[in-house]
Parts: structure tokens; sequence; C-alpha cells
């Protein structure tokens, strides 16, 4: 009996942003809400890293979510909560729960397939 090879699992070359962490949807949602200098700021900041990501082909061997999209994270969670506009929502609630409770599983799934 393994335990690791039963149920749902994930694609260990890595996932998407958006399936890993459905709080990212409120990038394409939320832009009209961003304030236009400090939206310019994070933005001007996600360039460079995203494009230097963009030339590094590699798998990251076994991982669970983006893992090479870390250096870019702080300035996506900074567009997100000038899209979420400072306001708490049901949605947005809904959408950090969704969030936490997918990788508090792909952690799980993680765990017991490399145990």
């Amino acid at each position: 009996y393994d335990p690791a090879h039963e149920g749902l699992t994930f694609d260990p070359d890595g996932n998407s942003l958006f399936l890993i962490s459905p709080l990212f949807l409120y990038l394409f949602v939320g832009w009209r809400h961003w304030p236009r200098g400090l939206a310019a700021c994070a933005i001007v900041g996600t360039i460079p890293v995203l494009t230097a990501l963009m030339l590094f082909h590699n798998t990251g061997w076994y991982q669970f979510g983006p893992r090479y999209i870390l250096d870019v994270l702080p300035f996506l969670l900074m567009l997100v909560a000038f899209g979420m506009h400072g306001r708490l929502t049901r949605v947005s609630a809904a959408l950090i729960g969704l969030s936490i409770l997918i990788n508090a599983w792909g952690t799980h799934r993680f765990i017991l397939e490399q145990g």
C-alpha cells in the first residue's frame, strides 16, 4: 500500500500560479483600481525579473507550485492588493481561503510523495 500514488495529485514539474493561488486572479480583474504611480512602480519592478525568469529554462525537478516566481511574488501581491481596492469582499475572502486550502493540500501531497 502506497498512499503517495493514490488519489488526486499534482504535476511535479510545476503548476500554474493561478491554479495554486486563485487569489492572483485579481491581477486580471482589479487592474482598473490600481493607483497609477504605485502600480507603475510594481510593474517596473516585475518586468526585469519576469524577463530573466522566462530566459531560465528549468523544471525545478520536483516541486509543488511556482517556485521560481518567488522573486516576483511581492510585486504581484502589491498589485493584487491594489486590485482588491483595499476591501476584503466575500469573493476575495473565498479566494484567499481557497488558496490556503490548495497550498495545504499540495504540501500534504508533496510530503506523502517524498516520504
